[in-house]
């Protein structure tokens, strides 16, 4: 008896959403006055880092009565009318009088509160005294004019329950706690870095970390893509463990392709999962546009737990950039009939070191290849029709040479030149500009070409030639 009366289990759940509650905001006060009632309350203090997003109903049952001493320094309880049992953790006497027999102690286990949950469906069923809903902003439930007794707690915001005697009044905390979502791009969480730059057609790594709250028994998980298409590609891993868990734990709605896909978690595995446990979502997202070096593919993704209550992860954007090539020449009187460029990889260690740019455009969305032979590189073309401007677009971090392939009639090759797209998400470095200059004249070809070997034979004789005429003249001359 002694042990029941101290039983105090404060373990109600309630998922939150955003939101701070100000300052200045009221308890929400409600009148059940139940027949013949003993002038009792409970008061909730509500939830408020963050509050629910959805409304959230309490609903409330007294699973025995109750009688207090006078002066409230003692509470003895009885079996309601019409029972005839109790749960088990509890043993009832021949006069009706309940105590605890169970093994938490000063605390309900799991087991015990398992057991009351059935016993208020158990024929006959025990009627809820109240149930309402907490007006938002408010910071405490004030629930007046109760019989004495032993209640059970219920929200519609989550699966545990508090279970507290009205004494006359009982004061409990709805000590739910959110389940956390967030995202990055990459292969790890790091919430320092929520942006990414990735060639278009390329696969994109990302992770989404959702940190189980209180007596959570509902986790779902809806990614929605821009710019971007699913590869039905997710793996979960708990906490930081590197195996996967078993994919009979959750369940993937979405296929290769789609822009948005759905992970959801089984019940019982999300009820076995201690609180604090981290299930890292894994997969990767095709990039589909090669204009994205101003305006981003974005991607977030959107938690829903107990009650429909759902929380936004953080936005990440893709990008990917663009080197545009300016034309210039300094004889305004000879204008080109065309020029052409081709991009090279130069990337120290890339698989594709040393392979050209060739944006294919022939599917559904553009793809951006390295290919092994110039021939099959794609070559953007300059003329006067469009301005003298051509961009290599959709292009990821690397090192790139751009190559005058196609040198205008009357000019001289213009020299290499070499471009850096760094990791930095900044306009200056996704957006980089090449002004390419050419000068009048024609170039020969370089040292060691046949030309120049000819050249230089040709040139030989003619001055050998020359020494022999001069050399004979002068014999001449002597004679």
């Amino acid at each position: 008896m002694k042990n029941f009366k101290r039983i105090i289990s404060i373990t109600l759940i309630a998922l939150m959403t955003l939101g701070i509650m100000s300052i200045g905001m009221f308890a929400q006060t409600v009148t059940v006055n139940e027949p013949d009632h003993d002038g009792a309350s409970i008061t909730i203090t509500l939830p408020t880092n963050p509050a629910p997003t959805e409304p959230t109903t309490y609903t409330i049952y007294r699973i025995f009565d109750a009688t207090v001493s006078e002066g409230g320094g003692s509470i003895s309880y009885t079996r309601r009318s019409g029972k005839t049992a109790v749960p088990a953790g509890f043993a009832v006497d021949a006069q009706g009088n309940v105590t605890y027999t169970g093994t938490g102690g000063n605390d309900l286990t799991p087991e015990d509160i398992a057991a009351i949950k059935a016993y208020i469906t158990e024929d006959p069923a025990i009627p809820y005294t109240w149930t309402g809903t907490a007006n938002e902003g408010d910071l405490t439930l004030v629930l007046q004019g109760l019989k004495y007794g032993y209640y059970y707690i219920t929200t519609t915001s989550g699966s545990v329950v508090t279970v507290n005697s009205t004494k006359p009044n009982a004061e409990v905390i709805d000590k739910n706690t959110i389940s956390i979502i967030e995202k990055s791009p990459g292969t790890e969480y790091d919430p320092n870095s929520l942006a990414a730059i990735a060639a278009v057609g390329s696969s994109q790594p990302f992770v989404i970390p959702v940190t189980k709250g209180n007596g959570a028994t509902k986790l779902t998980v809806v990614d929605t893509l821009t710019n971007m298409t699913f590869n039905n590609d997710v793996q979960v891993y708990l906490n930081a463990s590197a195996t996967p868990i078993a994919g009979t734990n959750y369940t993937v709605t979405g296929a290769a392709g789609d822009t948005t896909f759905t992970v959801n978690f089984d019940t019982n595995y999300v009820q076995s999962l201690a609180v604090g446990d981290v299930l890292n979502i894994k997969y990767t997202a095709t990039v589909t546009s090669a204009a994205l070096s101003i305006d981003p593919a974005t991607n977030q993704a959107t938690l829903t737990t107990d009650n429909n209550n759902s929380y936004d992860s953080q936005k990440n954007d893709i990008y990917n950039a663009t080197i545009t090539v300016n034309k210039r020449y300094n004889a305004i009187l000879l204008q080109p009939v065309v020029a052409g460029f081709i991009l090279q990889n130069t990337t120290d260690g890339d698989p594709n070191e040393n392979k050209y740019y060739k944006l294919n455009t022939t599917g559904t969305s553009p793809v951006l290849e390295w290919v092994a032979n110039i021939s099959d590189a794609t070559e953007l073309m300059i003329t006067t029709a469009n301005g003298c401007t051509v961009a290599f677009t959709g292009l990821g971090v690397g090192t790139y040479k751009l190559i005058e392939n196609t040198v205008p009639a009357g000019y001289k090759k213009a020299a290499d030149e070499d471009i850096i797209i760094s990791g930095d998400i900044t306009q200056l470095n996704l957006n980089q500009t090449a002004d390419i200059t050419n000068v009048p004249g024609t170039t020969l070809p370089a040292t060691g070409g046949i030309g120049t070997t000819i050249f230089y034979i040709v040139g030989s004789i003619l001055v050998v030639g020359a020494g022999i005429v001069l050399i004979t003249k002068k014999r001449m001359s002597a004679k």
